[in-house]
């Protein structure tokens, strides 16, 4: 018959310093989370008797990748309505932009990015995925600004008799006036 009994060891090269681990007795292991380096694993069975190990398995590597980072992002703005250019720079990786700092819903990729048209300032959270798919653990967040197009909120005409100069006056909700003669 198959192996009634398991011995599972780890060794943090592959090759030697083999390490029996406690209680790890069946046919499957899962490792440890919050593993910090490589760790390689071997199995060997046996029946009743431990003096009646079979040989060791192959070797299995379990390989820990570095999670990328957002380094830095730049928001950007615009007068009225419509779409800005968001950029964000990854450790590594790709960038994914999404609608909230944790969770929420996958708006674009790629750096820069390029929102849909905005009506109001919204803010996008950068997040970096590795080539082995693995996410940064912190969203870095960039500003969308809608800046409001000023109007002119009021304006006083002048005239006068005969030639010479008039003094015209208006009101902007915001900024300066800039005067033409044309519409």
């Amino acid at each position: 018959g198959g192996a009634t009994s398991f011995e599972w060891e780890y060794s943090d090269n592959g090759t030697s310093g083999w390490t029996p681990i406690s209680g790890a007795n069946s046919e499957t292991y899962d490792p440890p989370s919050g593993l910090t380096a490589d760790r390689w694993y071997r199995r060997r069975g046996g029946d009743c008797s431990p003096t009646q190990w079979s040989g060791y398995t192959n070797v299995i590597k379990v390989t820990v990748n570095d999670l990328p980072t957002v380094t830095s992002t730049t928001g950007a703005e615009r007068c009225g309505d419509g779409s800005v250019s968001l950029e964000a720079v990854a450790s590594s990786g790709t960038i994914d932009w999404y609608d909230a700092s944790s969770g929420g819903t996958l708006q674009g990729t790629g750096s820069p990015w390029s929102t849909g048209s905005l009506t109001t300032t919204t803010t996008y959270y950068a997040e970096a995925i590795s080539a082995e798919g693995c996410t940064s653990a912190v969203r870095v967040s960039a500003l969308a600004t809608i800046n409001d197009l000023p109007t002119v909120t009021s304006t006083t005409g002048a005239e006068r008799c005969g030639e010479g100069a008039v003094s015209l006056e208006a009101v902007a909700s915001s900024g300066t006036i800039d005067w033409y003669d044309a519409s």
